[in-house]
């Protein structure tokens, strides 16, 4: 079938190309290496990129036998078994979603345990990692299934005539995820807590007012039980919107600094980072399902096959947009720090980053191509330089 070769092509030009871009970033951290010998940070970001090295190889690999699986025997076997029409679709939709499911937690598995581990980023224990596989794979086994039928239902007239609905579909899914997760799924994971310490309570009361916002709460999440890594984060959706700071973050940071990370994450509410991005994924998807609604209508492509090949080929079709979503996200990433700086909080901002970049293992800079497509946040030498324009050091002499 020619027209599943020209797939198989683009799935391996975007796997090369992807792994000709780590290449580049191993080839640059080997380098900063050797310049500063005194800074660890390295050797960790060198086994990560290998290690993705590896993950993008498989993926493909994955990808390719079962997109070849299912335009060869598959379907028919599942057909076979299922017999009326809307059901072997939907088995074979829901199947396919659970099948690699699988297979990125196993590589999961492989990351966690062979990299993360063994430099001291990861907590999680086996009994952990194993819950909270079963976990996300009924709640994926859910949300597959009943999105499952929905789509199949919408695209009963067709592709072309269902392409819109579907859309629509997917993107008021995400809606309602980015509402419920926080009040209901995120707990599954993970206990949050309400901030102790009433001063501080205070200082973010008074910062949220000073920055005119209106949130929830500020919790603090357990994430020393999987990862020693420090962050914090914006989840939820209208009058749900809280900001969640990781419990590593006290062994971290100062209370004063902690707040400007606070007056970080508030930058993102205030200049409406979210409701941006939720449209931008809206265009994106509106994009992405309308061209391969028109592909598959083309084709003749079986609806339960289509939506199993949509599902595959999301990796490689958001790698093409990737340099875009990154430069989108960076640039929120500024506004954000300048947000914080605008509030006072510029100082204290670059002290929390510094010690943040040594706490994660992150890469001081990046090889330019490989950041320019994969750094979602500017590198810290970028945004300390926005922060403090005064100071103008080297940025690893004043990391360590």
């Amino acid at each position: 079938m020619s027209e599943l070769n020209i797939i198989y092509t683009l799935i391996c030009c975007c796997a090369v190309l992807q792994i000709w871009l780590h290449v580049k970033e191993i080839q640059y951290q080997q380098l900063q290496a050797q310049i500063y010998l005194h800074d660890g940070t390295h050797e960790y970001v060198i086994s990560k990129t290998w290690f993705a090295i590896v993950d993008i190889s498989l993926n493909a690999l994955f990808t390719i036998f079962m997109l070849s699986m299912l335009f060869n025997n598959y379907v028919a076997l599942v057909r076979s078994i299922w017999g009326f029409d809307s059901g072997y679709q939907w088995m074979v939709l829901v199947s396919v979603v659970m099948f690699q499911s699988a297979f990125q937690r196993i590589v999961t598995m492989g990351r966690l345990w062979m990299v993360d581990r063994r430099y001291g980023h990861s907590n999680i224990s086996l009994r952990t990692f194993s819950i909270d596989t079963l976990i996300q794979a009924g709640l994926l086994l859910c949300v597959a299934g009943t999105l499952g039928l929905g789509a199949i239902y919408i695209l009963r007239a067709g592709w072309i005539a269902g392409w819109p609905w579907l859309v629509l579909l997917w993107s008021g899914f995400m809606l309602v995820r980015s509402w419920i997760y926080p009040v209901l799924i995120a707990p599954i994971f993970n206990d949050y807590r309400s901030i102790e310490d009433g001063q501080f309570r205070n200082q973010i009361n008074t910062l949220a007012q000073q920055a005119g916002m209106v949130i929830d709460e500020v919790v603090v999440m357990d994430g020393s039980r999987r990862s020693s890594h420090g962050n914090a984060q914006v989840t939820g959706l209208g009058a749900f919107r809280r900001v969640v700071l990781l419990d590593t973050l006290d062994e971290i940071l100062s209370r004063d600094e902690m707040l400007a990370v606070i007056a970080h994450e508030f930058g993102h509410l205030h200049l409406h980072h979210m409701s941006v991005f939720r449209l931008y994924n809206f265009l994106l998807a509106t994009i992405l399902i309308g061209l391969f609604a028109v592909t598959a209508e083309f084709l003749g492509v079986n609806v339960g096959a289509g939506l199993a090949m949509l599902w595959l080929l999301i990796p490689s079709f958001t790698f093409i947009v990737k340099p875009i979503t990154s430069a989108l996200v960076r640039r929120f990433e500024y506004e954000a720090d300048a947000f914080a700086k605008s509030c006072d909080y510029g100082t204290l901002l670059a002290g929390a980053l510094r010690k943040l970049i040594l706490s994660n293992g992150s890469p001081h800079t990046s090889e330019p191509l490989y950041s320019l497509v994969y750094q979602h946040h500017p590198t810290p030498k970028d945004r300390l330089v926005r922060l403090e324009p005064e100071v103008g050091i080297d940025l690893q002499v004043s990391i360590v």
